[in-house]
């Protein structure tokens, strides 16, 4: 529903690198369970259609989905996209703008080039560490606001080549003492036409560890062939056919069932102060473990329901421009969005022991 207000759903579709079964092994190669059209879990009878249609996430490589959502942009006449500015600080206006200020590096040690632009909604779509997000708090007298290390590290890459496994198919492999393999085909391939399998490792890790082996991909991947080198094939495979430019790794964090944003600016308002035009999508507004697929959901979802509560805001003169805009959705969302941290939470927690 989020993409077709975005109107992009058909789009995305087309893109989509389908996957006609899900399997589960460990690492021997013993099958766990299965979901497919002709094998649902440990019956091995079909699925129901209904399952599985409603199961089947959607799969596409992440630079198209921004191409679709940037030409669906286009279509928009006063639209313009402009990159390489970062946020370094807003302030609510009295006519209801909010005024952004923003910073360029220029490189060679010179000042960096700023500007200031007035819009009618701030949107922090920043990340983990959004700087909207600790501006937005700081104004709203709140001084803390910390990420949670869920003990995790995740690795993703791009194979450069494929296995009969991957053709069609997703698979996982376990095993047993913490550590996961997930693989299935992907679409992008940097423009190559070979074969490519997406596949994501994650491992129980130190918070120090895990911040090295980011920051040093050589060691990386001498980390992850390593631990499933005597692994059942594919997985040394895919592995080993992985060049050092297609692999990063993200430590896992989120911020528990604590919404300061939404909880002080709620506080603030109440008690007299302006209703603020900031508001925060994606990992900015609700990290999340990835395990189950659903950050880049939920922040469709969120940039849905921010559309349609933009789109009340209409443009006026200036000596019209409304002083307070509808209520903008991170508050609406908070409760569907911590029952999926908390599950996540819950299966990075499995990964610390054993499945």
């Amino acid at each position: 529903a989020a993409l077709e207000r975005l109107g992009i759903a058909g789009a995305v579709q087309a893109s989509d690198t389908p996957s006609r079964a899900h399997y589960v092994f460990d690492a021997t190669g013993a099958l766990l369970n299965a979901f497919s059209s002709t094998a649902f879990g440990s019956r091995r009878a079909p699925a129901p259609r209904s399952f599985w249609e409603r199961s089947r996430n959607v799969a596409l490589p992440r630079q198209r989905l921004r191409e679709l959502l940037l030409a669906g942009l286009a279509q928009h006449d006063a639209a313009a996209v402009e990159w390489g500015w970062a946020y370094a600080g807003h302030a609510d206006r009295e006519d209801g703008h909010v005024s952004v200020q923003l910073e360029r590096s220029c490189g060679d040690g010179a000042s960096p080039a700023r500007r200031t632009v007035a819009a009618r909604v701030l949107v922090g779509a920043d990340g983990l560490w959004s700087g909207v997000r600790k501006g937005a708090l700081r104004r709203l007298g709140v001084v803390a606001d910390t990420e949670e290390y869920l003990g995790v590290l995740v690795v993703l890459g791009i194979a450069r080549s494929s296995h009969a496994l991957c053709d069609g198919t997703t698979f996982q492999m376990l095993d047993g003492r913490g550590t996961r393999l997930y693989a299935m085909p992907f679409g992008g391939g940097g423009g190559s036409t070979a074969p490519t399998t997406f596949w994501q490792l994650s491992f129980a890790c130190a918070e120090v560890e895990a911040a090295a082996y980011r920051d040093d991909v050589g060691a990386l991947l001498r980390e992850v062939r390593r631990r499933c080198e005597n692994w059942h094939e594919p997985a040394p495979s895919l592995l080993l056919h992985t060049p050092p430019g297609d692999i990063t790794a993200y430590p896992v964090y989120d911020r528990g069932e604590s919404y300061p944003f939404t909880e002080s600016r709620a506080a603030f308002t109440a008690a007299g102060g302006s209703h603020s035009r900031v508001t925060l999508i994606g990992d900015a507004a609700h990290p999340m473990s990835p395990f189950k697929g659903q950050g880049a959901n939920q922040a469709q979802a969120t940039l849905s329901a921010q559309r349609t509560a933009g789109d009340e805001i209409t443009p006026r003169p200036h000596r019209d421009c409304p002083r307070s805009p509808p209520r903008l959705p991170e508050a609406a969302g908070a409760p569907r969005r911590l029952e999926s941290v908390g599950a996540f939470r819950e299966l990075c927690e499995s990964l610390l022991g054993t499945f």
